[in-house]
């Protein structure tokens, strides 16, 4: 008898697991993206780098969190992440017209990636967790 109640016990706790397990992956896939805004400011000499705030952004795959990146002034740019270092997301730039990200789907790992505005540039990062 002993051994049936320990089994059920068992069988309780595994069951209770798997639902958990499925709510938490229901709420990350039934939910909008969580968005971290990056702010670019374009520098007063055409040609120099703009600044970008938060310079380098935490991104956790788990909490369904995405980037988009958006000019102070209204300005337009372009968010490009090359070739030689892969790309976290689907697509490689973005713009203005493009600036929402979409939730990480490369591995793990930091991503630079070059924002210019003008003929100026910088050389912030994405770091996927």
């Amino acid at each position: 008898m002993t051994k049936l109640k320990l089994l059920g016990a068992a069988a309780i706790i595994v069951l209770v697991a798997t639902v958990v397990r499925t709510v938490v992956i229901v709420r990350a896939q039934g939910t909008s993206p969580q968005t971290i805004t990056v702010t670019i400011t374009p520098n007063s000499n055409p040609s120099g780098p703009p600044s970008v705030n938060p310079d380098s952004v935490d991104l956790y795959k788990n909490q369904n969190q995405q980037v988009e990146w958006t000019c102070s002034t209204g300005c337009d740019f372009t968010v490009s992440f090359p070739k030689s270092h892969g790309k976290p997301f689907n697509d490689s730039s973005f713009n203005k017209a493009h600036p929402k990200s979409g939730v990480p789907t490369g591995p793990p790992g930091t991503y630079p990636y070059t924002v210019k505005v003008g003929q100026g540039s910088t050389d912030p990062q994405i770091i996927v967790h």
